[in-house]
This record gives C-alpha cells, structure tokens and sequence, in this order.
C-alpha cells in the first residue's frame, strides 16, 4: 500500500512473511526510479504474439458505452497532448 509519494521518494506499506504479529508490516521509502524499477518486476510481461491494439487495450470498460478503451496517446504529468480529441457532432433528424 502506497503511504507517501513526492520527488523526495515513494513510501509504501510491504509484508514481511518471515515474521508473524504485528511486526509483520513494514514501511520502506525508495528513490523513485528504484521504486518503479523493484514494482515493475511484479508486472507480468505481454506475449510476443499479442496485437499493438490488445496492449493499448484498457482492462476496464467505457464507463459511458461499455465499450473498450484504446490509448491514444500518453505524456508526462505536466504536459499537454499533443492531440485533442473531435468533438461529436449530434445530428438531428429532419424527416
């Protein structure tokens, strides 16, 4: 469980299963890129043979549709997309 975050470092919540009681829980603060680098570890690794579209899949559905969400694009906190999305145009039935 994550405790704190901030450029300082990344303190989380980890258990230590060579102990029982309440001695079991430890707090840890780790540079983040050391951070990033021992949690990405825990991330199962995508298959050679998946499509470009099932990796920029999101697991979770269009809240709106129910739909899939694709990743069109990614940037750093901070910065601005490169691209804005078109905005629906509604129509409406003149017959």
């Amino acid at each position: 469980m994550l405790v704190a975050a901030d450029e300082g470092g990344v303190a989380f919540r980890w258990k230590d299963y060579r102990l029982d009681g309440p001695d079991r829980w430890k707090t840890m603060t780790l540079q983040p890129d050391e951070f990033i680098r021992r949690f990405l570890m825990h991330v199962e690794e995508v298959t050679e043979q998946a499509s470009c579209d099932d990796q920029r899949q999101l697991p979770c559905p269009c809240p709106r549709c129910g739909g899939h969400m694709i990743i069109i694009e990614t940037f750093a906190a901070g910065m601005q997309p490169t691209s804005w999305p078109v905005p629906t145009q509604i129509r409406i039935d003149t017959s």
